[in-house]
């Protein structure tokens, strides 16, 4: 039961730091000239990269949907794993990790919203046109899945020690 337990902290932590480097990283859309992130924009301007604001024309209400709900994410697994501490403490023997399985839930149910808004959504008028998806954006589908798979182990887990 400990190394259980232990893995699913370890999992639980990983989610943690992916969820954070995909909130905070900058480059949920790049091309040759350009990355962007939920909260700046880079170019390269005379063989330098320059970083400045999100631009007014990304200011729409589904981008501000979408950075909401990556916070939101980030702070539901911040206080689920708060809640997994007292819980493996407090919690009686036979007891499951229910309020943690439900706040990562949460967080995933949150990330999948941002990433299907962000795809749908995303900027479609030059320079934005051309690209791919970048780092962050992967790590945002996969801090879901890893989010989804925690958060289902959480609920079904009891405490047997």
């Amino acid at each position: 039961m400990l190394i259980l337990l232990i893995g699913i902290f370890i999992l639980h932590i990983i989610t943690l730091i992916l969820l954070f480097v995909s909130t905070i990283s900058s480059v949920w859309w790049a091309n040759a000239e350009i990355t962007t992130d939920l909260w700046k924009r880079c170019a390269l301007k005379s063989g330098n990269w320059g970083c400045e604001e999100v631009l007014p024309e990304m200011q729409h209400d589904w981008f501000q949907s979408v950075q909401a709900l990556m916070i939101l994410a980030v702070i539901f697994i911040c206080i689920s794993l708060i809640v997994f501490i007292v819980q493996l403490y407090t919690l009686q023997k036979g007891g499951r990790f229910l309020i943690t399985g439900v706040m990562h839930l949460l967080a995933s149910l949150c990330v999948l919203i941002a990433a299907a808004v962000y795809s749908g959504h995303r900027p479609k008028v030059a320079p934005y046109n051309e690209g791919n998806y970048g780092h962050s954006y992967i790590i945002a589908w996969f801090s879901f899945v890893l989010s989804f798979i925690n958060g289902v182990i959480y609920v079904a887990l009891r405490k047997r020690s």
